[in-house]
């Protein structure tokens, strides 16, 4: 199961990187629904497989609720330089950060009361 999910995963975010600086329009399009799409379909074949019984797949973060955490601070603390001052980058980034709150707050909530 790994082997799969390492495969699509990594290649979903290959293709992401490539949607993002490719400067062909069919190229962004077409990279851009697949990254979306391999990656929804290889959680539905996970849960799935899950439901039959087989194992799920090996090597995530034993605490996703830290990992989340420390990569919200990395995100506040780059801020400045990714944003380089522009109004409507900092809007995008607090966007960002605010998804990490998101589920920052669902985990310590409702998963580990």
């Amino acid at each position: 199961m790994e082997d799969l999910v390492g495969l699509t995963f990594g290649d979903a975010d290959a293709a992401h990187l490539a949607h993002l600086t490719t400067r062909s329009h069919g190229q962004h399009e077409a990279l851009g629904e697949f990254y979306d799409a391999v990656r929804s379909t290889t959680d539905a074949f996970v849960e799935a497989a899950i439901a039959l019984d087989i194992p799920p797949p090996e090597g995530a973060d034993a605490d996703m609720l830290l990992r989340l955490e420390e990569s919200y601070t990395s995100l506040i603390e780059g801020r400045d330089q990714h944003c380089m001052r522009d109004p409507t980058l900092e809007n995008l980034h607090d966007e960002i950060a605010a998804t990490y709150l998101k589920v920052i707050y669902k985990l310590k909530r409702f998963i580990n009361p």
